[in-house]
């Protein structure tokens, strides 16, 4: 039958008979279960996985993996059975990057001896790009008000250092000091801003709870913390932004938003951190990975 024949005997135009016999029958794609997460949270990652690329904090495969277990464990506790589910952050993320193709892994520049072979050129165009960013934003005024522009970085230290010249016996073969576990240590975190300030330091101790009778020992410019490692993680970043750090621009009176410069460390980069920092007039930005030690000597 001619198109002209089928257009009069079903009654349809003959321009749109001509136009759907010429277009391809559209791919049909099967729409699989809901996300366990729900639509709304997994697209709330992928804009937060954007953003932070942007912003020069790309997010590794084992920290989005945390993240997806971390808020399986909340969607847990309200009620959702299904988050149980997400026993490991593996399967989680290849399903969330099969149904979010707009995100891939893609492998990080590599540079060998890094701290060695980053020049003072590498240093200008990486502060040139947050000069941009910060132009883009309405926030680049900020960099003149010293009290508002603000470092943070943290170290870990042994609790057991390795052994120092004693005194003892003439021709005695060992000697020993007594000390704690040799895996032991603490972190600090120092934060301070460009006119000088410190901000209180944080102490990350190895422990389950911390005794009240230590915390009430704590002097004035420290805070307690503790995680099972002694290692500086989310939850311990979280809290001390929210109860150390954001009560101390409170109580000097320094106005926000604030510049916070960090290095790319995944306890500054999870979900519950970025999001605090947005809602508390903390902006972060990023240092030029494994150049601190030229950047602040300079």
């Amino acid at each position: 039958m001619s198109q002209r024949a089928a257009a009069k005997l079903y009654k349809v135009p003959k321009t749109t008979l001509r136009r759907n016999l010429e277009e391809e029958e559209p791919e049909r794609h099967e729409r699989g279960p809901v996300p366990i997460l729900g639509e709304e949270l997994e697209e709330a990652i992928v804009s937060y996985i954007k953003k932070m690329a942007q912003l020069g904090f790309p997010i590794t495969r084992k920290c989005l993996q945390e993240v997806g277990r971390s808020l399986a464990r909340v969607a847990s506790e309200n009620g959702n059975p299904r988050a149980e589910e997400i026993t490991s952050g593996k399967k989680w993320l290849e399903l969330f990057l099969k149904r979010h193709q707009c995100i891939s892994l893609r492998t990080a520049e590599h540079v060998s001896n890094a701290q060695a072979s980053v020049s003072e050129n590498d240093i200008r165009e990486h502060f040139e790009k947050l000069e941009r960013r910060l132009t883009e934003e309405g926030l680049i005024h900020i960099l003149r008000q010293p009290d508002r522009v603000f470092n943070t970085d943290e170290t870990s230290m042994s609790l057991n250092p390795s052994g120092q010249r004693v005194l003892a016996t003439r021709g005695a073969r060992n000697v020993y000091s007594r000390g704690g576990s040799d895996k032991e240590s603490v972190t600090l975190l120092v934060t301070g801003n460009a006119a000088g300030a410190l901000a209180p330091t944080a102490i990350v101790l190895r422990r389950k709870t911390l005794p009240v009778a230590l915390t009430d020992l704590i002097r004035a410019g420290f805070y307690l913390l503790n995680s099972d490692k002694g290692w500086q993680t989310g939850k311990t970043f979280l809290e001390y932004l929210e109860n150390s750090f954001t009560p101390f621009l409170v109580e000097k009176g320094i106005r926000r938003p604030v510049l916070l410069f960090l290095d790319n460390h995944r306890s500054h980069l999870v979900l519950d951190v970025v999001s605090y920092c947005e809602r508390s007039g903390i902006v972060l930005l990023p240092l030029l990975p494994n150049a601190t030690h030229i950047c602040w000597d300079k």
